[in-house]
């Protein structure tokens, strides 16, 4: 039986990697000079020869594959070169989201030099919900557009595509989400997850597509590719905050974003920076995940998405301090809010299941913002380790965000609850939806059936993926260097993370810091002292304290102290040696 919210969600599973085939490994490490343990770690990532081993230490724009191998590009570009020659207005619809905001912007920024008339439209998330919608289209046609470019969404909007047709309008649907069968009759669909496209790389984010599609667009029409290239930081900042695959072309994206935004990034994102206090050289991947998607996402969340867009097209520095003070707002707004529905659903979750326990967890508040029900789907995974649905009412629907565990179809599942849903769409792990509140009872048995049909016990069980079983001994000041290498880390590439065996806590090294961290030095027989940290792990202190040995998981990283960088072992999980 599946553990069930009454129980306690069970320990953490330890999976450490078999590594096959160590021999290669074994000839990687002697071709490139380093540890075999950093070779296996290659492995793992799929580089084997000397050859991917530089492509992935060394992202290079040639490893970049032509946008017009993707399906509709020609067509694309072909009727953006047409609305210019007629004089036609485009309108650039995008997303409320970090993705959608950062494509639209991107977007706007390039094509604004050259097509006269172009204009942004962002979908009010409350009263419109995701994507196209009809009350968009309207506003197109009446502002006299006759051209619509859809950015982060659109593969899904069958019926509103053909709403735009008959009104007169040329639909160009840029989108990364899951195709269905049926596909909008737009002028011309980009999107690599389409049937029969064969676009190498299916893992780009709203705004990869959209790069992909100015790049064709500054070739045909022989516009400078460097000003698609200056805005790069915005790429990397969707990629970051969609957490689509760090490998393939977007780990060059975002190797040259991050340089970007460390360099000379655009006016919006400096004064929002303002704002975030890194205390560090400089920025990486959880500085764009935890410091600057909140703050771009906090906008359509709390009010008006459009003010994020609004921010990264403005380039007067007083404007943007202007507008990134009122995004810094809605952040302050959006974590109390966050705080407020995310305690009353532990309290209905935890209710529900003890009456009737599930493998699944479905939870409604009337008065719940719209805007921070996914944050909230994703602290009741983290809380109770299920797939999740968070609705909010209101206006007579009802709207949902649904978060996964790992390696759970949630994508798949929902599609099984059809009769249920007036519609639904998303990826494997994330998926938003709507229904009508008589619904709700069905809709919450149906998706129980659905998960409970499909899902593996292990699937319910909160595990620790392990690349590699460590010796202290061989963390060196080189295999740091090197380890450091293969950021930028996410998802497709995580940050390795590392078991140890039989270690102790330095004497008299641990204490506790901030709210309820552990801070102590780690070290092996032998082995030179390591300093580490371990978050919300404070009520461990008393057993350090008695010298037992330990099984450590944690990860290497770089700890900045008044602008000083030493290595520090993150620990994520500890328990006593057997």
């Amino acid at each position: 039986m599946p553990p069930t919210l009454t129980e306690e969600v069970p320990a953490k599973a330890w999976i450490i990697h078999e590594h096959e085939n160590p021999e290669i490994a074994h000839e990687l490490a002697a071709s490139l000079g380093i540890d075999q343990a950093l070779a296996l770690l290659l492995q793992r990532r799929g580089i084997q020869t000397f050859d991917q081993s530089k492509a992935f230490f060394r992202p290079d724009w040639e490893d970049l594959h032509d946008p017009f191998r993707m399906k509709g590009m020609q067509e694309a570009v072909e009727l953006v070169q047409d609305c210019m020659d007629r004089g036609h207005k485009i309108l650039l619809y995008g997303d409320y989201d970090v993705d959608g905001t950062t494509s639209v912007a991107l977007c706007y920024r390039v094509m604004r030099r050259y097509c006269e008339g172009l204009g942004y439209y962002i979908p009010d998330r409350q009263r419109e919900g995701y994507g196209l919608s009809s009350q968009g289209i309207d506003w197109a046609v009446e502002q006299d557009y006759r051209c619509i470019i859809t950015l982060d969404c659109g593969t899904t909007a069958v019926e509103e595509v053909a709403y735009a047709n008959a009104q007169g309008l040329r639909v160009l649907v840029t989108d990364h989400h899951q195709a269905s069968a049926t596909i909008p009759a737009a002028h011309a669909v980009l999107n690599p997850l389409q049937p029969a496209c064969p676009y190498p790389f299916k893992d780009l984010s709203g705004c990869g597509v959209a790069f992909k599609f100015l790049s064709a667009l500054c070739s045909h029409l022989d516009w400078p590719q460097s000003e698609l290239l200056d805005h790069l930081e915005l790429v990397a900042i969707s990629i970051a905050a969609d957490m689509v695959s760090l490998s393939g072309e977007n780990r060059v994206l975002t190797h040259y974003g991050l340089q970007k935004l460390n360099q000379r990034p655009i006016p919006g994102i400096t004064a929002m920076l303002q704002h975030y206090q890194a205390r560090k050289p400089r920025l990486e991947i959880n500085d764009v995940i935890f410091g600057i998607s909140p703050r771009i996402n906090a906008a359509g969340r709390m009010g008006d998405a459009r003010l994020a867009v609004r921010l990264l097209v403005e380039d007067d520095v007083r404007e943007c301090a202007t507008w990134a003070m009122e995004i810094e707002n809605s952040n302050l707004l959006r974590r109390d809010t966050d705080s407020e529905i995310t305690t009353a659903a532990i309290e209905q979750a935890t209710l529900q299941h003890q009456m009737k326990p599930q493998c699944t967890t479905v939870v409604c508040g009337r008065d719940w913002h719209k805007g921070v029900i996914g944050i909230a789907a994703s602290r009741l995974v983290d809380r109770f380790y299920k797939p999740t649905v968070v609705f909010c009412e209101e206006d007579g629907k009802m709207t949902g965000s649904a978060r996964s565990v790992q390696g759970f179809d949630l994508y798949h599942a929902l599609s099984q609850c059809l009769e249920t849903i007036e519609q639904f769409g998303g990826h494997k792990y994330a998926a938003g939806l709507t229904l009508l509140p008589q619904n709700y009872p069905a809709f919450v048995n149906k998706f129980e059936e659905a998960v409970a049909r499909t899902i593996e016990p292990w699937q319910l069980r909160p595990s620790l993926d392990i690349d590699l079983e460590l010796n202290l001994n061989q963390i060196t000041p080189k295999f740091f260097r090197i380890l450091l290498q293969f950021a930028p880390f996410g998802t497709g590439n995580k940050p390795p993370l590392f078991c140890a065996r039989n270690v102790f806590a330095s004497p008299g090294s641990s204490r506790i810091v901030g709210q309820n961290h552990l801070s102590l030095q780690i070290q092996q027989e032998g082995s030179p002292r390591i300093q580490a940290i371990a978050f919300g792990q404070g009520s461990m202190l008393p057993l350090l304290a008695k010298g037992l040995p330990l099984d450590i998981a944690f990860h290497l990283e770089e700890n900045f102290h008044r602008g000083i960088a030493t290595m520090q072992a993150r620990i994520v999980d500890l328990r006593m040696a057997p």
